[in-house]
């Protein structure tokens, strides 16, 4: 619970956009991590157990809500980590696996490439998010995405081909339906 608790604390600190927190925040959860020894209630798993996956994301996470504010080398730095934490989501097998988690990691994937100024990985690493049935879109997915779409429409990119038509796919994909009652 510790590692999560600092990973929240990142997260949060990106929010009102404290760097220095997040830094501290993010070295402490790794420090917690290599003194965590797992014992039988990490056996029953659930919401008590936050595995390494899951702190990749969170570290991920909250470099990429901090925004744009990096270095080029920074940047390519940030993408290659959220590569990683995207990857660890490939194997939806793995008891740890969440759709949510890994749509979120997916929409910071394609941040971080909008950051280190590729739209074309940005458009293919947001592809298996907007792919998702409609059932699946939940409140922190849809969010995550207009993050995506957010960051499309400002910088040099905004005007490219790619970048209006990814607005549009997001803004479709994260309109809800309303019911109709019947007559």
């Amino acid at each position: 619970m510790t590692v999560w608790l600092a990973g929240l604390e990142a997260r949060a600190a990106a929010l009102v956009g404290d760097a220095e927190t997040v830094r501290v925040a993010n070295c402490r959860a790794e420090e917690l991590r290599e003194r965590t020894s797992p014992d039988d209630l990490d056996v029953l798993g659930g919401n008590f157990f936050f595995p390494q996956i899951r702190q990749a994301y969170y570290s991920v996470e909250a470099c990429v809500l901090l925004g744009n504010s990096t270095s080029p080398t920074d940047s390519a730095s940030l993408v290659r980590r959220a590569e990683e934490a995207a990857r660890g989501f490939d194997d939806t097998s793995d008891p740890h696996w969440a759709f949510g988690d890994q749509a979120g990691v997916q929409t910071d994937l394609a941040l971080a490439h909008l950051y280190a100024g590729d739209l074309s990985g940005a458009a293919e690493a947001v592809r298996p998010v907007l792919d998702l049935p409609p059932n699946q879109r939940n409140a922190g997915i849809i969010g995550s995405a207009q993050r995506v779409r957010s960051s499309l429409a400002q910088g040099a990119m905004r005007e490219a081909p790619t970048a209006r038509e990814l607005r549009e796919e997001i803004a479709v994909f994260s309109s809800r339906p309303t019911l109709a009652l019947p007559s």
